[in-house]
């Protein structure tokens, strides 16, 4: 093999990829969902399985996760899932949990299912299918930072790469997203402090408040 060449570039698996919800492999790193308890600091390597998932949905705080220095390939679901959601299965009286300050750098997903982008929700109870973006997928949140962000797809795909809906404050900052003709890159929908900068897909901007815009 060449120096220098990624050892996942020739190599043909001859077992086909399962989906998330049939028989196969179930291996990963992930934090919930039926917990009581709390998580903090971790740090992931990925090869054949599911992606990373953080999940807080039975009232726990799930905070202060820094994952960095990643590498993930071929992954049979989402690649990163986010969630927070009040299916609570928990004592009587526990409240909502929280999921916050979440760090995921320096992380590379290579062959993911085109089915299924990375999801970022607070929406509880969705069920996940393929979805509005190939890339990532981000609704019902407050405050989040993605830098240095670039999106892919092995073939072409005529959903946009990144769908932004109902989230407050939202900062991309030197995005390279790829999109096929006539598709935008990003989608934003009842979003409020938007910023994008330095992205060779998308023209500087800092909007207070977007019903609707494509990029």
């Amino acid at each position: 093999m060449p120096p220098g060449m990624a050892p996942w570039a020739t190599a043909k698996r001859s077992i086909p990829r399962p989906s998330p919800d049939s028989a196969g492999p179930t291996g990963r790193v992930k934090f919930g969902t039926e917990s009581n308890g709390g998580f903090k600091n971790s740090n992931a390597v990925f090869d054949y399985c599911r992606g990373l998932a953080l999940e807080t949905v039975d009232g726990v705080l799930l905070e202060d996760v820094a994952i960095s220095n990643a590498t993930m390939r071929d992954i049979a679901n989402s690649p990163i899932f986010l969630r927070l959601g009040s299916r609570m299965r928990a004592p009587e009286g526990t409240s909502v949990g929280a999921l916050r300050r979440i760090n995921i750098s320096n992380f590379v997903a290579y062959n993911a299912d085109p089915r299924y982008g990375s999801i970022i929700s607070g929406i509880p109870g969705h069920d996940i299918g393929v979805i509005p973006a190939y890339g990532f997928f981000i609704r019902h949140l407050k405050g989040i930072e993605m830098n240095d962000l670039q999106v892919s797809c092995m073939k072409e795909d005529l959903r946009p790469a990144i769908l932004v809906e109902s989230v407050q404050g939202i900062e991309f900052s030197n995005l390279n997203a790829q999109h096929a003709a006539g598709v935008p890159a990003l989608v934003l929908n009842h979003v409020e402090d938007f910023t994008i900068r330095q992205s060779p897909s998308v023209a500087d901007a800092n909007l207070k408040a977007v019903k609707h815009q494509e990029y």
